[in-house]
């Protein structure tokens, strides 16, 4: 037999050749050898060879996606071209209405007003904030297939806006919907693997009132000084925006989340908190080493500025941004395991007919996302004609518009969610005639690095096999 181990760098799609051959089909200088080594260039795959090899191995590594994952690989870009615009409140929840008829099986939606009454005790029918004719509400959805979910599907949170007059990330989150949508209908293999095996849950417009009168806050309080973290307790979760979040993370353990804001750029992860510093510098959290990896390769799937600087500047929040009181970063992070009532703080607000404390006590390890803050562009709302269109999306460039680049992000991080080897099954002939070509296609799919150790027997060794 012949052992083969490949070693693979960043996860790339892969092809690997089999040649049958009398007498092994190892290079010249190793046949008829009683040991010997075999490596190809990166990707590398080294074979110990015996004499009574049947089978070489080569290796040919395809190109990585546009945006470094594997997503792309396999799917043809769509037809169309089309420029990407800036929608309202009632456009966005039209938007997701349509897009519920349109992928009944995967999207779902709920409004948090109706689905968490915690967060409103006076009644879903209370008028919080008005959104035009009618009271704001706050939208949830998800992107799953409903009939493949189970206790142990892997989870993803996005957030789209705490910061109702920062429009681009609602935009990003709302366009991915669409395109795991239509991709999904179209029996886009990858795609269909991001939404069969991972659930993707979005608040397009987190902070719903803010996002309807172009504003910061919510009712002249900031949603991400309202989380419960080193924050007084009657100055927390007075918001709409922070308790939907709370009540989302108190029914699901996300793994990763990346929440969108603008005014600067920058991708940033823990701490962004003051009492994880010192002598002004961030300390390293515990997951550092995870941020860093994961945080490389969804800044890389960005794609580049126009003088071919990294789009993102990647660092901790407390380096790159700055430190806050309450910020959802934090709490998201460190409210199921670090202390309370310091940092973590149980909540006594009196906004909106109050808030059970105990809303904001928490089970041990229940909440631990890996999370990262995206400043998007030094413009909370970049102008339309940098949005760019929808082709962008397939051929990673220096000119990308905003929403193709963070596209390609947020696909590479829910990718992430669930690390796994892809193994698309042979189809070989029943008899292997001398120099025949025997074709695997194997690939990592949300991971790094990827090992594989390929064990090949001659069938005369297996008396018992049929095929």
């Amino acid at each position: 037999h012949v052992a083969c181990t490949l070693r693979i760098g960043p996860c790339a799609r892969t092809r690997m050749l089999w040649h049958s051959a009398e007498g092994g089909a190892m290079p010249s200088r190793n046949r008829g050898q009683s040991s010997g080594f075999y490596c190809t260039r990166r990707p590398a795959v080294c074979c110990a060879a015996g004499a009574s090899s049947v089978f070489g191995l080569l290796l040919v590594a395809l190109p990585r996606s546009p945006w470094s994952s594997s997503v792309a690989d396999a799917v043809a870009p769509d037809s169309e071209d089309r420029q990407y615009k800036y929608y309202s409140y009632d456009e966005t929840l039209r938007y997701f209405d349509d897009l519920k008829k349109q992928c009944p099986d995967i999207v779902d939606t709920w409004i948090a007003q109706e689905e968490f009454p915690e967060i409103l005790p006076e009644g879903k029918n209370f008028r919080w904030a008005s959104c035009g004719s009618g009271t704001c509400r706050t939208l949830i959805v998800r992107i799953a297939n409903r009939a493949k979910l189970t206790d142990t599907t892997p989870e993803v949170f996005l957030s789209g806006a705490l910061h109702g007059n920062e429009r681009l990330g609602p935009l990003v989150v709302t366009e991915l919907a669409g395109f795991l949508c239509k991709r999904y209908r179209a029996g886009d293999e990858d795609v269909m693997r991001l939404v069969d095996e991972r659930s993707t849950w979005i608040t397009p417009m987190t902070n719903a009132h803010g996002f309807f009168a172009n504003t910061r806050e919510e009712n002249n309080m900031d949603p991400n000084r309202d989380f419960g973290y080193l924050q007084n307790p009657e100055k927390c979760m007075m918001t709409q925006t922070a308790r939907t979040v709370n009540e989302l993370f108190r029914r699901h353990l996300f793994q990763f989340e990346l929440t969108f804001h603008g005014g600067m750029r920058a991708l940033t992860y823990e701490w962004g908190s003051k009492n994880h510093m010192f002598d002004r510098r961030s300390t390293e959290s515990p997951d550092d080493k995870a941020f860093t990896a994961v945080g490389v390769e969804i800044q890389e799937a960005c794609g580049k500025d126009a003088v071919n600087h990294e789009w993102y500047p990647l660092g901790r929040i407390n380096d790159l941004v700055y430190p806050v009181d309450g910020g959802m970063e934090d709490w998201s992070y460190g409210a199921g395991w670090e202390a309370s009532p310091k940092p973590i703080t149980v909540c006594r607000p009196k906004t909106y007919g109050g808030y059970d404390p105990q809303r904001t006590v928490y089970r041990r390890d229940s909440i631990a996302a890996l999370v990262y803050l995206a400043e998007m562009d030094d413009f909370k709302t970049p102008k339309e004609l940098t949005l760019g269109s929808s082709k962008e999306l397939w051929a990673m460039g220096n000119q990308d518009g905003h929403v193709a680049r963070n596209l390609r992000m947020c696909l590479k991080l829910i990718e992430f969610a669930r690390p796994e080897v892809v193994f698309r099954p042979p189809t070989w002939p029943a008899n292997l005639a001398p120099g025949v070509q025997l074709l695997l296609d194997v690939r990592g799919f949300g991971c790094l690095t990827m090992s594989l150790r390929l064990l090949l027997l001659p069938r005369s060794s297996l008396p018992a096999a049929s095929s």
